[in-house]
């Protein structure tokens, strides 16, 4: 539900306060960090999947973007694509 004054959901701004105060007392700076960086590759590893699956399943859907599959010139892609680059190369 947002607020009428500010036009922001409150409820998820609370449960998410209450949470990052619970992450940031209950471990490391090092643990913390160690999850962030395990759960974005996840997210990577996930949208990659997500686009070759896409590709696959629709590939005569109209793209604003075009992207190959198996794109070579990893300083301007994605980083799901530069994830998929490594792991394909």
């Amino acid at each position: 539900q947002l607020s009428e004054k500010y036009a922001v959901p409150t409820t998820s701004l609370v449960v998410q306060g209450v949470w990052a105060a619970l992450l940031a007392l209950s471990g490391t700076y090092e643990q913390l960090a160690t999850y962030v960086v395990f759960v974005s590759f996840l997210f990577y590893g996930m949208s990659a999947a997500a686009v070759i699956i896409l590709r696959r399943r629709e590939p005569g859907a109209p793209r604003n973007i075009p992207i190959s599959l198996f794109n070579t010139d990893l300083t301007r892609a994605h980083p799901a694509q530069r994830i998929q680059g490594v792991l394909v190369q």
